[in-house]
């Protein structure tokens, strides 16, 4: 395959993924997806991180079959056909049944080479749509439990951002930052609050306790 093709698929996976994963956050929580735009960069990261685990299991089963195939089945196979001849035949029985026993003409060959192609097209689609399914809900699960903590009261304290809203304090739950803009939630209220990324502050740790004053001798 050409290198640039192959770029410009991956780069493709990697956004429709990461678009998926924050379109499934975003629906969740009912959030605007054009006030929460994000850039492309970040889009292409998110997938990224989002098709490491789907691919990575893909890959290991794939290895595990062909290590089990190549290490435990085939040579239990080929030692079969060798030691009877009865098993030789039922061999050729199966795959007369499959192939029959005619020779294929070019045409045909190239006509069933073209339909494999097809096939096996159809099925990396299909799969690549089922993960881009997966992917989406993932993001839903993400939201779904940030919903839970927020009715379960237990979210982490660097979740909370202070913004100020007509001149008010408010403190809000931070969900989620687009290019521009962020989303935040009352969780007294359930109001969602959109504003820009500039005007918001968080306590990452927690306020260090003030020092006790030093006390100077007094001089007789």
């Amino acid at each position: 395959m050409d290198s640039a093709i192959a770029l410009a698929t991956t780069t493709a996976i990697f956004y429709a993924a990461g678009t998926a994963r924050m379109g499934g956050f975003l629906l969740e929580l009912k959030l605007d997806s054009n006030v929460l735009d994000r850039d492309f960069h970040s889009v292409l990261y998110s997938g990224f991180l989002a098709t490491l685990g789907p691919a990575f299991s893909v890959l290991f089963l794939y290895a595990a079959l062909r290590f089990a195939f190549a290490h435990a089945l085939l040579p239990l196979w080929t030692d079969s056909l060798k030691g009877s001849i009865r098993n030789k035949r039922r061999a050729l029985r199966v795959k007369r049944f499959f192939y029959g026993r005619r020779r294929d003409t070019k045409i045909e060959k190239q006509q069933k080479q073209h339909a494999l192609s097809a096939l096996v097209a159809s099925a990396l689609l299909m799969g690549l749509l089922l993960t881009l399914v997966y992917i989406e809900d993932k993001g839903r699960q993400e939201a779904r439990k940030l919903i839970e903590e927020v009715k379960s009261h237990v979210a982490d304290n660097a979740r909370y951002v202070l913004i100020e809203v007509g001149g008010t304090k408010v403190r809000l739950i931070h969900l989620v930052c687009g290019s521009r803009n962020c989303a935040g939630l009352d969780p007294m209220t359930g109001l969602i609050t959109y504003f820009p990324q500039s005007v918001y502050s968080y306590q990452l740790l927690d306020a260090p306790k003030p020092r006790p004053d030093a006390t100077t001798p007094s001089s007789s």
